[in-house]
């Protein structure tokens, strides 16, 4: 019995990672929006210098969705 739930679970789980990896990506859109966040790092940087850092995680997430590493 209980080998029969533990290939239950094996099975949901290797239908859940096919699913996952034939998903759509968008990384098209998450490279426009790596781009905007860059152009406005820059622009608050002209602007008011140090609390431009606050963009910095959107550029890092955005890069990192559009090479498809996250």
């Amino acid at each position: 019995m209980s080998n029969d739930k533990e290939n239950r679970n094996w099975n949901i789980f290797v239908q859940q990672t096919v699913y996952m990896e034939n998903t759509k990506k968008n990384a098209g859109l998450y490279w426009i929006l790596f781009i905007v966040s860059v152009v406005a790092f820059i622009g608050l940087y002209q602007v008011v210098g140090g609390v431009s850092i606050l963009v910095l995680p959107f550029n890092c997430t955005f890069f990192a969705k559009a090479l498809d590493i996250m």
